[in-house]
């Protein structure tokens, strides 16, 4: 009779530890899902804005009074040289422009006028079509082009930003990069490598996955710069990005992207959140998937043994809320430190088990 009752809670353990086992295996296979894993993505949005929009980003906006003042857009280029030459008296120690100069237009002739007197390092904005890369007209020697593009992901949010690619075995560089390598001098490693450093800000991989901030950056508005009444100090020894804020239906004038928090932004805010989290050495990285797969093992294992010896409900309740609650304040803990912190997969295997 022993070996009986021996045999059967033997078989009852046996079933209940595969019954945790195969729970935990599916949790693993949601994880590797692409839509739990973008539905993990809106708990880490969460935890974005924390960090404070640096001082050395300064956004000159086309903004609706500016188009109001100068017209519709698209503008004389003579417009621009103007507005740079005000700018290069305030001594910025780089200017980039979120705008596409592509062709010939009126006006050309004074911008590349004002690009052979400078001394400021001038980023113009590019763009990745094709397996091509549409540069600006005015790359010279003392001016530079980094593309704009943004990837969204399936939910249209910008999580990631791609700060370098190969395009025919030459490796051009994003806008927020170019401008950062005019801002803190060459990176340590070049663009296209694995790593990219400067000093002790560094991330892995080209593509990053960057912070955003809930602040403002310190703004001006074009026409303010245009008009020569802009406050000088603003701009001295800064990160100068000018790009458009407004939405002008008429010229199709609308460079808004949605943003983490799901609102929709101008598309220069995002080569400056780029730029921040930069300069503020924060970034997000993916939990290696070998990790998650040790401790998402780990935790249904050890609460598969609580279960197992523990008889009380109350008891098992408290151990479920208790593990619950740990889990996700280890969570926030990690995604402080950079890492995104599979809250689902956890969250689903408290739960179920």
């Amino acid at each position: 009779m022993d070996q009986k009752n021996r045999k059967r809670k033997f078989l009852i353990g046996l079933r209940y530890y595969i019954y945790f086992a195969v729970l935990t295996i599916c949790l693993l296979l949601l994880f590797n899902i692409p839509y739990f894993r973008e539905l993990n993505s809106l708990f880490v949005d969460k935890l974005h804005g924390h960090i404070a929009p640096r001082p050395e980003i300064v956004i000159v906006a086309i903004d609706d009074a500016s188009l109001q003042a100068i017209g519709a857009w698209p503008w004389k280029r003579d417009i621009f040289a103007k507005t740079l030459s005000n700018l290069d008296r305030y001594k910025p120690k780089v200017i980039g422009l979120d705008i596409l100069f592509l062709e010939d237009r009126e006006g050309d002739e004074a911008v590349s006028r004002f690009l052979q007197n400078t001394a400021v390092p001038i980023v113009f904005g590019s763009k990745l079509s094709d397996n091509t890369i549409l540069r600006s007209k005015f790359v010279g020697p003392k001016s530079f082009d980094g593309f704009i593009n943004f990837a969204p992901d399936s939910d249209g949010k910008i999580r990631q930003s791609l700060m370098s690619t190969l395009i025919n075995n030459i490796c051009v560089e994003s806008f927020a990069f170019t401008n950062l390598k005019y801002y803190l001098g060459p990176s340590q490693t070049s663009a296209c490598e694995l790593g990219i450093h400067w000093g002790n800000n560094t991330t892995t991989g080209p593509q990053v996955g960057f912070n955003y901030t809930a602040g403002k950056f310190k703004t001006v508005s074009f026409i303010d710069l245009y008009l020569g009444r802009a406050d000088a100090q603003i701009f001295t020894n800064k990160i100068v990005l000018i790009g458009s804020t407004a939405q002008d239906l008429k010229s199709n004038l609308n460079d808004n992207l949605t943003d983490i928090f799901g609102k929709s932004s101008p598309g220069i805010t995002f080569h400056a959140n780029v730029i921040n989290s930069f300069l503020e050495n924060r970034f997000q990285h993916d939990l290696n998937r070998g990790m998650v797969y040790a401790i998402v093992g780990a935790g249904g294992l050890l609460l598969a043994f609580l279960f197992r010896k523990i008889k009380n409900n109350l008891v098992d309740l408290v151990i479920l809320a208790v593990v619950f609650v740990f889990s996700n304040f280890i969570g926030l803990f990690v995604c402080d430190c950079g890492i995104k912190w599979p809250f689902l997969t956890f969250s689903l295997l408290v739960i179920s088990s």
